[in-house]
Order: C-alpha cells, then sequence, then structure tokens
C-alpha cells in the first residue's frame, strides 16, 4: 500500500466512531485485495500477491476479533462465518495461484459494506480518539501534492512520561 493511502487511511481512522471504523476496515481490506489482482495480472505468484493477500486476512482477522458475542450472538456467529469464508477462499486462491476465490471475498465484503455503511450513518456517537490533531488540507498547494495544516497544534498533545 502506497503511503498517501495509508495517510488517508489512518486520517479516517482517527476521525471515525466506532461503526465508521468498521466501514474504513472494509475499505482497507478492499485496497488491499485491488492491489493483489493488480500485482496479479502483472506477474502469477509474485511476492506482491502474497503480501497484499497476507495483509487482507490480516484485516479479516481483525474483524473476527472484534465481534462481540455477548451482545448479539446470532449476528455475531453469522459473521464470524463470512469472514472466515472470505479467509478460505483467499487461501485457495492463494494454493491454485488464480484470483477467483478473491473476486468471490471482495464480491461478498463489498456487499456487506453497504450494510455498515448504513450501520454507520445512524451511529451519532463521538469519535473514538479524544486527543487528535486537527487537520486542514488545501490552503496551500505544492507541485505534487496538498498541504495539510494543524489547526490546533499542541506540543503535549499525545502521553507525557
Amino acid at each position: 500500500m502506497q503511503q498517501e493511502v495509508k495517510q488517508i487511511f489512518t486520517r479516517r481512522i482517527v476521525e471515525s466512531n466506532r461503526s465508521e471504523l468498521i466501514v474504513v476496515l472494509f475499505d482497507i481490506f478492499d485496497c488491499y485485495v485491488e492491489e493483489a489482482q493488480k500485482a496479479y495480472e502483472k506477474g502469477a505468484g509474485s511476492v506482491d500477491v502474497l503480501d497484499s493477500l497476507r495483509h487482507a486476512c490480516l484485516v479479516l482477522e481483525h474483524l473476527k476479533d472484534d465481534l462481540d458475542f455477548r451482545s448479539d450472538r446470532k449476528l455475531c456467529e453469522g459473521l464470524f462465518s463470512i469472514y472466515d469464508y472470505c479467509q478460505r477462499q483467499i487461501a485457495r486462491s492463494l494454493y491454485q495461484n488464480n484470483t477467483d476465490g478473491v473476486t468471490q471475498a471482495r464480491k461478498l465484503m463489498s456487499e456487506l459494506r453497504t450494510s455498515f455503511v448504513e450501520v454507520a450513518k445512524e451511529d451519532r456517537s463521538e469519535p473514538l480518539l479524544d486527543n487528535r490533531d486537527n487537520r486542514v488540507a488545501g490552503y496551500t498547494y505544492g507541485r505534487t501534492d496538498v498541504t495539510e495544516t494543524s489547526t490546533n497544534y499542541d506540543p503535549n498533545r499525545g502521553f507525557l512520561a
């Protein structure tokens, strides 16, 4: 994943509440799978494909770990089985050296993402991170990128030892 994309995801994570964070994880998964499919088109079995799919599986593992079976057991069991199925499809793609399983997993996760987007729209809770740095982009432009400015710079932001 390119550094610029990582910064975008980091910014989205910092600004997210619980529901929006799950949507961000779905987007990260999609980004890794798209990366793997592009790398596969360049050369089957490359290290880039393996790396991207490994990261996509780690996102799925994180989604499985975030399930709270105490609140709604039946829903969590269903989601767990979907995430597990997607991991198995990715593994199938790896050992068959094709993108069929990855395409299936991506389609399924995309459909599931739309549901989580609707849930996130209804969630009005505060962002998870309280002591975050507010940033504004676009006041000045560089040759290749947009310059960002911190609006609430505090040298004591974060942990003090």
